[in-house]
């Protein structure tokens, strides 16, 4: 530690902050082990899939934008329009999943 060492008054109260924490033994579990749980590895899996997914997409819709402006048809069109479609629902899905994460 840098700087003046605490004063008793401030051992004191940090020793009583310390104590309401390990209170909480399932705080404490989870700070002693710094891992997440199942379902919070789940749920980054998840999202991870989803940017990657997103990502994916992205670089579709770009090629088939380009395809497009080269000879636009109107099966491009379509797939262009498919792959948007899937892009917006995925970032909706992680801006969502973000939203209703407790962290």
């Amino acid at each position: 530690m840098h700087g003046p060492a605490m004063s008793w008054h401030e051992r004191q109260i940090l020793a009583s902050i310390e104590a309401e924490l390990r209170a909480d033994t399932r705080l404490d579990r989870q700070l002693s082990t710094m891992r997440p749980g199942r379902l919070q590895r789940a749920r980054m899996e998840v999202r991870a899939v989803r940017g990657s997914t997103v990502v994916w997409l992205v670089v579709c819709a770009v090629g088939l934008l380009a395809v497009g402006v080269r000879e636009p048809s109107v099966a491009v069109l379509v797939m262009l329009g498919v792959i948007w479609t899937a892009v917006v629902v995925a970032v909706a899905g992680l801006v969502g999943g973000r939203r209703g994460s407790p962290h």
